[in-house]
């Protein structure tokens, strides 16, 4: 739309993954010298690690185009396969026919063709992407792969690409002899302030050597700071800048198009949630829930509270400011819960009284003796019967945060020699805080780290039957996309900017988050939200 009023020969930030767009930028660079080296070294495996938009599919294209000619390579972008699928994938992406239907044909078959590229004085590359997503199994089937290997040579190099998770999924105790194999490793940063500035002159430079287009110093700033350096999310956002400007007739892109164009896409900058200062609480849930859900389980230690958003009730004339007062609840005036049936050990009676009190913050109300008996099993199917769906999953420190949304941890108790549930409260002072249900705890990084058994349980409610209607979700999120239809993509820009794992689908954890943006007096949120380091 705006190419022939800047000059442009094509457009400048499309979100299509192209190397030749690539930005030398010393990280890429470094990247990049790694990923060759354990290529042509015949390493094996190399691990290349970044978040989402970080750039790490267009380094895998600019790779393949760098590599000599004495290399055969398999690019494989959406790795969402069985074993036997990724096997054909490769196989033919090598140029193979790929037409056996067993995990042992399709590898007499590569193996043949490695055998034959290696008497040719020819070296296999198969880079894979998004390998956060890929199943245990599949991971030990991509090992298995490496074993194709003469007395002295591996017949094969491959580059595994994926979002910080991977190095999470890559530490489980069945994918150790992969993560020994691995020996070249890459982690690809965000781009600095000056590198963002650069970035952008240097796109602007290969749309166009004599384009129009003038970012002021304020303007490419700003978009940093509201980018925070992820090429994918800088993309998108001078995409809309040059848009804003375009339609002003303006070609220097000043600060007030940058903050129009974030407005479009419903971005903020980070400085506009202030992270908590020590001693001062963060506004948090309606009181009526938390409450309910004090008196559901024992002591508090004090619990402070705050709102999120202010009741109406509490509040009755708006003109007024509301004062915010904090609520104490004392250890002595919450009654102990009864529990009935069988006598409860100390993990199975934290992880109830834990539950008990997630649910309170949801303001649902649940009897102890069906917890009980929902974690002595566990069972979580139950839970659907009392207005609840869940979902389990392994997940990371960041996405927890990123998430902003009270869940079940499972905490190893070393006291107990064993495990139990417990809720996730946030970050304060670079200090995890969870409750068992009776009383806080606070652990380090290291801490917390060693005891975390990386599973998460999510409760949740679907209020408006999203997960059945999935196109209610568009007119929720970016507006610009409501008639295009384009669910995936918009779900991806949503989840990337709110630091979740960028799916493509209307995944639990982006349904929730969808529903505490949209329904904040219903959804709980984290009390602390600092960034942990």
């Amino acid at each position: 739309m705006y190419e022939s009023f800047y000059a442009f020969s094509e457009s400048p930030f499309g979100m299509t993954p192209n190397p030749h767009f690539l930005f030398p930028s010393k990280k890429h660079e470094e990247a990049l010298a790694h990923l060759v080296y354990g290529i042509t070294q015949r390493k094996g495996f190399v691990a290349v690690t970044g978040e989402v938009g970080a750039g790490k599919t267009t380094l895998c294209r600019a790779l393949l185009e760098r590599l000599p000619e004495n290399h055969a390579s398999a690019l494989i972008l959406n790795p969402a396969f069985s074993a036997t699928e990724l096997l054909r994938d490769i196989v033919r992406d090598f140029g193979l026919p790929g037409k056996k239907k067993t995990k042992r044909g399709l590898i007499e078959e590569l193996n043949q063709f490695l055998l034959a590229s290696f008497a040719q004085g020819r070296n296999a590359v198969v880079v894979i992407d998004e390998c956060q997503d890929l199943e245990s199994s599949v991971l030990e089937q991509i090992r298995l792969i490496s074993n194709l290997e003469t007395e002295t040579t591996k017949l094969i190099q491959i580059v595994l690409v994926g979002q910080p998770e991977l190095k999470l999924k890559l530490s489980q105790p069945e994918l150790r002899q992969l993560e020994q194999r691995i020996t070249v490793r890459y982690h690809l940063e965000a781009l600095t302030e000056e590198e963002t500035k650069e970035y952008i002159a240097h796109r602007l430079r290969i749309a166009g050597p004599n384009h129009k287009a003038n970012f002021t110093k304020s303007s490419a700033s700003k978009i940093h700071a509201y980018s925070r350096g992820i090429p994918r999310l800088i993309n998108v956002l001078c995409d809309r800048t040059l848009l804003a400007g375009f339609v002003d007739g303006s070609l220097t892109l000043k600060p007030e198009h940058v903050a129009k164009a974030a407005s479009e896409v419903r971005w903020e900058l980070p400085s506009s949630r202030p992270l908590p200062r020590p001693g001062k609480s963060m506004p948090w849930i309606h009181v009526a829930g938390m409450a309910a859900a004090l008196l559901l389980v024992g002591g508090t230690s004090g619990l402070l509270l705050r709102y999120r958003t202010v009741p109406a009730a509490l509040n009755p004339d708006p003109s007024k400011p509301y004062q915010e007062e904090e609520t104490q609840f004392s250890e002595g005036a919450i009654p102990t819960p009864t529990w009935s049936g069988t006598v409860l050990t100390d993990s199975l009676r934290q992880s109830v009284s834990a539950c008990s009190l997630l649910m309170g913050l949801w303001q649902m109300e649940t009897e102890p003796a069906l917890l009980q008996d929902i974690f002595s099993v566990p069972s979580w199917d139950s839970l659907i019967d009392h207005g609840f769906l869940y979902h389990e999953v392994k997940t990371s420190k960041e996405e927890l945060i990123a998430l902003d949304v009270p869940l079940l941890l499972e905490i190893y108790e070393p006291d107990l020699s064993s495990s139990s549930w417990q809720v996730f409260l946030g970050v304060k002072d670079g200090r995890i805080l969870l409750h068992n249900g009776t009383e806080e705890i606070h652990l380090s990084n290291q801490e917390f780290e060693q005891r975390w058994l990386a599973r998460a349980l999510l409760l949740w409610q679907d209020f408006d039957d999203l997960q059945n209607h999935e196109e209610g979700v568009l007119p929720l999120l970016d507006p610009s996309y409501k008639d295009s239809g384009n669910l995936d993509e918009t779900l991806r820009l949503y989840q990337t900017l709110h630091g979740l794992t960028a799916t493509g689908r209307l995944d639990p954890f982006t349904l929730v988050r969808v529903y505490a943006d949209t329904y904040p007096s219903r959804v709980p949120r984290l009390l602390w939200t600092e960034v942990s380091r």
